[in-house]
């Protein structure tokens, strides 16, 4: 029984360690919906709504607990760019979780500040991390 109990610990904490180092999460702390203006060729965002959200990256999905509870599988590896004031990285060709292709791009500034935006040919969805007080 103790050989058991001990061999069953050992696979508890082998597993909840490899989960761990499988995914990264992540807490929005504002979010934004934005639709593209034909009128004014610019998009059109309401209000900032600060409310933490938690995104976790896990086996090349992210999974958002908005109230959607939104999945994006990202298809390919993304396209890195280090600029002077910020770094981006795009992934192209991202499926949802109804099917719909977008494209998924995380913004870095040099101050630490990130954004996430994921793009639809008429919304945008735009999350955003370490706000300064």
């Amino acid at each position: 029984m103790k050989i058991f109990l001990v061999m069953l610990t050992a696979l508890l904490i082998t597993t909840m360690s490899c989960y761990a180092q499988d995914s990264t999460v992540l807490k929005s702390e504002a979010q934004k919906m934005c639709t593209w203006n034909d009128t004014l060729r610019d998009w059109n965002c309401p209000d900032v709504l600060y409310k933490e959200v938690a995104i976790v990256l896990k086996n090349e999905v992210f999974y958002i607990n908005d109230e959607y509870n939104s999945k994006y599988k990202l298809t390919s590896k993304g396209d890195f760019t280090k600029y002077d004031d910020h770094n981006l990285i795009v992934f192209n060709n991202v499926i949802d979780k109804d099917g719909e292709r977008c494209v998924l791009s995380m913004i870095t500034l040099v101050n630490g500040n990130t954004s996430m935006y994921i793009d639809y040919k008429n919304k945008q969805l735009r999350y955003f991390f370490n706000i300064p007080n």
